[in-house]
């Protein structure tokens, strides 16, 4: 499994990328101290936060479902998760409650969208023998992600600020995003997700 991912740059590019943007841009374990020291609002709005990336990912999760498949799919991806670095970078600099509300919502959006062409392109592009594989390598990328992005904003919030930390983890996203266009062609050549 890990073999065909490191050989098939076009899956070895959308990993890549989606392990550092949930690496770094990751505000979750934060929302605490925003809700409280941030944005002054309660335990109610601190639940409304917490539920505003699930319910942009369920908005655009329907959305995709009711339309035809993108033609661009590479770039869709890249800008995706530059929007989500975007978005990332919004919150940190917002102190209203309803536009840190609005910028987790799209956030959570972006990451349906940029989940959904990877795990794609990561089923399309791998044969039947290793599928299995290639996804428990896919996974192990995912949960690692998202167990060290933890430790990172948490760390890097203490020695610095959370406002900080969610505008460097955004720009680090969107840097990443820019950087895997330029170097995975195969990432910029994706069209349509049809099995080659």
């Amino acid at each position: 499994g890990v073999r065909h991912v490191i050989k098939t740059r076009l899956i070895l590019g959308v990993m890549i990328v989606d392990l550092f943007a949930v690496m770094f841009g990751g505000v979750s374990s934060l929302l605490p101290v925003f809700a409280k020291d941030i944005l002054h609002v309660g335990p109610v709005e601190l639940g409304w936060l917490a539920s505003a990336q699930a319910l942009g990912a369920l908005f655009m999760g329907i959305s995709q479902g009711m339309r035809r498949p993108t033609r661009h799919a590479g770039n869709t991806f890249t800008v995706a998760v530059a929007c989500y670095g975007l978005a990332m970078v919004t919150f940190g600099f917002w102190t209203s409650f309803l536009l840190s509300y609005a910028a987790l919502v799209l956030a959570g959006a972006m990451d349906n969208l940029s989940v959904v062409l990877r795990h794609s392109v990561v089923q399309i592009y791998t044969p039947d023998e290793l599928r299995g594989r290639v996804s428990a390598v896919n996974r192990v990328f995912v949960d690692s992600s998202n167990h060290v992005g933890t430790i990172e904003s948490s760390v890097l919030a203490a020695f610095t600020s959370p406002m900080f930390t969610a505008v460097a983890g955004g720009v680090i996203t969107i840097a990443v995003a820019i950087i895997a266009r330029q170097r995975f062609h195969e990432l910029r050549a994706l069209k349509t997700l049809v099995k080659p």
